[in-house]
């Protein structure tokens, strides 16, 4: 570069200064290309036969306003600057979702694996959605079952679940006693995992008089036992009441047996959708 482009060089840089959009620059000693001191002109550098020139653009962690979280990295570094024009920016590596590859270097055109992850050997793929947040649970809790929560109505209703709080706080409740929006509070759930029923037997204050029962398996009217006595230990009954001596049946059997349980004549009146498994929830 000639001592004519050198200062043509220099006028932008400072046009840029006065527009309150200052360039990049750098000068050439014999160290190799600098970083100049803060406020120094140009021209100083030209007087003393020190080239300058606008630093390059190169892609670093942030670009449009979007910068790569701790451990991640843009699935490519390859980029030009005139590749990625604000809001863009790379995919990272491993990041999924819809973006744009490169079809030559005047025209994008939309990838057709948003499923995909992005692998360092992939075209130039880019996209404008955010980069997203890093996730708050280890590999580890992620395997356990917990998910992440961000808001909204309750995703599991009917449900026991461990729930984590932004202050720390864990603990076990059903879904349905909990409060599932987001406010951005240290009250907040912020992920939770379901936590299956813990099944024990019956017991005799579980079964009220003219309760009857059935084996798994059966169906509509059929197979079902009239119960006519319990004890501590299990059940007596007489199947369909034809039977001169009545059987006898231990709670475990019932529980272990996926046995069901019918309650509604206690209540006076027969209920045929009123079955029930022969166990239930630990407290």
């Amino acid at each position: 570069m000639n001592k004519i482009e050198q200062l043509e060089t220099a006028l932008k840089i400072l046009r840029a200064e006065e527009a309150g959009k200052p360039l990049e620059w750098e000068f050439k000693s014999l160290e190799g290309w600098g970083t100049p001191i803060a406020k120094t002109c140009p021209e100083r550098y030209i007087g003393q036969d020190m080239p300058i020139r606008i630093k390059p653009w190169t892609l670093g962690r942030e670009i449009n306003g979007h910068t790569l979280p701790d451990g991640a990295s843009w699935h490519r570094n390859d980029w030009k600057k005139e590749m990625l024009p604000p809001p863009y920016r790379p995919l990272m590596l491993g990041e999924s979702g819809e973006y744009e590859i490169m079809h030559s270097p005047t025209a994008w055109i939309d990838g057709a694996f948003p499923e995909s992850t992005a692998e360092a050997s992939n075209e130039h793929c880019r996209t404008t959605r955010p980069i997203p947040k890093p996730s708050i649970l280890t590999d580890e809790q992620k395997a356990a079952g917990w998910v992440e929560w961000h808001g909204g109505e309750n995703p599991i209703p009917g449900k026991r679940c461990e729930y984590m709080l932004r202050s720390g706080f864990s603990t076990i409740r059903p879904s349905d006693d909990l409060e599932w929006s987001v406010d951005m509070e240290s009250a907040d759930i912020i992920a939770y995992r379901v936590v299956e029923p813990e099944w024990v037997d019956l017991e005799p204050e579980d079964v009220p008089p003219m309760t009857v029962f059935r084996g798994a398996g059966e169906k509509g009217d059929s197979g079902w036992c009239m119960i006519t006595s319990c004890s501590r230990t299990g059940i007596r009954y007489w199947r369909n009441g034809f039977e001169d001596d009545p059987r006898e049946l231990t709670w475990t059997h019932l529980n272990k047996a996926d046995s069901e349980i019918n309650r509604s004549l206690s209540a006076g009146k027969w209920d045929p959708n009123a079955w029930e498994p022969c166990r239930k929830e630990k407290p």
